[in-house]
């Protein structure tokens, strides 16, 4: 198969010249409009304005002379040109637009083309550790866990922190988030506080943990959250989405995924992380084995009939500074 030839220098620079003209005359239609309309009113007086006055005539249109007949008539024939120039103009408006509109449908499919094939590596991973046991079948889950969260934010792409936690309880059966790994794309902050539910029980995270794996939404700046605070995470990141990681209605941690762009995570890219992260949680049920998996599963049945979920429909996690995100 071959290669398609690269467009040389020339055609770059019209392409970008094109491109640019077309966007500032898509943004600018007011003005492609009035210089139609200035064009039609040209053309509606274009009998009068040509009409020729005799010499030493008394008939007067308009314009008390002739020299005033002359500029109008410069006039009109530069708002004639105009006109026309602006339908041409307003042509290559849509034409920008429909360029544009097909590149970001294109880039979109390759966005959620990528996102499938990134869950992908992480399913045959998953799969793998299914071979596995003991020692070995520990260190692939945790392998796995730094190979989603990699996966994660290169499915949302630059700009994006993914991080996966894992929930471990206290001897008072208060939950804690901990052991953070992290995935960055362009991103180099990396924070590793835990979060501990017997210091900040009002976490909405808890409430979080609490609902199923495929309820959260994707926020983004300047959507109102209680509790949570756009001016602190602002210079971080603008849209964030986290999901609990659970096998049935065991909390085994949690996976949460920020960009520094407003609507960054798209609908793809969002069923991709909630893939990932019930992947991750198939991995590690997996492994605690048949038996841990249904002791769990009935204390938190037990923990469920003590505390009924809350009917909160905020979706929103902690953020590494103990505020929620």
């Amino acid at each position: 198969m071959t290669e398609p030839t690269a467009p040389g220098w020339w055609r770059r620079l019209g392409i970008k010249i094109g491109d640019g003209l077309g966007e500032w005359l898509a943004e600018h239609r007011a003005v492609t409009l009035l210089l139609t309309v200035l064009g039609g009113v040209s053309a509606a007086l274009s009998p009068f304005l040509w009409l020729n006055i005799p010499e030493g005539g008394t008939v007067v249109f308009l314009f008390p002379n002739e020299a005033w007949w002359i500029t109008f008539r410069v006039i009109s024939i530069a708002a004639g040109v105009l006109a026309v120039l602006a339908v041409v103009g307003d042509k290559a408006a849509d034409a920008w637009e429909a360029r544009t509109s097909s590149r970001t449908i294109a880039e979109g499919e390759r966005a959620a083309e990528k996102s499938i094939l990134d869950l992908n590596v992480v399913l045959n991973e998953a799969i793998r550790t299914l071979f596995l046991s003991g020692k070995a079948q520990a260190q692939a889950v945790e392998a796995l866990r730094r190979t989603v969260v990699q996966m994660a934010a290169q499915a949302v792409g630059p700009g994006t922190r993914a991080t996966s936690y894992n929930l471990h309880r206290e001897k008072d059966d208060r939950r804690v988030l901990k052991d953070a790994v992290h995935g960055t794309w362009d991103r180099r902050d990396k924070p590793n506080k835990p979060f501990f539910e017997r210091l900040h029980p009002d976490l909405i995270i808890w409430t979080m943990m609490d609902r199923e794996d495929d309820e959260p939404e994707v926020h983004d700046y300047p959507e109102e959250i209680p509790g949570f605070d756009w001016s602190t995470k602002i210079e971080r990141y603008k849209t964030f989405f986290s999901v609990p990681v659970k096998a049935g209605s065991v909390q085994l941690g949690m996976l949460s995924v920020n960009n520094r762009d407003v609507g960054a995570i798209g609908g793809a890219q969002r069923a991709v992380i909630i893939a990932m992260a019930k992947a991750l949680a198939l991995a590690t049920a997996a492994a605690n084995g048949a038996k841990i998996m249904n002791e769990a599963t009935d204390k938190q049945t037990a923990r469920d009939a003590l505390q009924p979920m809350s009917e909160t429909t905020a979706s929103v996690t902690a953020t590494e500074d103990g505020s929620t995100t």
